[in-house]
């Protein structure tokens, strides 16, 4: 029997059930430029992270100080403790 494991909860209401993510597993974002991917990734590490949950965030795009400055502004907007930075790599 396969064991069943609990999407992790993020306070996204409806987009996190969408998503339905689980500890372990990789989720790829695609669409066209402009969509908006880069900023769901960031604004869902960062709920994962406020979370306790620990987050690898990987991009072959964009340089890792803009992240990390984009990264801090999602924080600070959704008042996360920034130690949540901590749980990123």
């Amino acid at each position: 029997a396969m064991l069943q494991v609990s999407p992790i909860r993020l306070g996204l209401g409806a987009l996190e059930q969408i998503l339905g993510l689980r500890p372990g597993e990789i989720c790829e974002v695609y669409g066209g430029p402009g969509a908006g991917k880069t900023q769901l990734g960031l604004t869902v590490a960062a709920c994962a992270a406020g979370a306790a949950h620990p987050v690898l965030f990987v991009t072959a795009k964009d340089h890792p100080s803009a992240l990390a400055e984009r990264l801090h502004t999602i924080l600070l907007g959704r008042k996360m403790n920034e130690a949540a930075l901590d749980r990123l790599r």
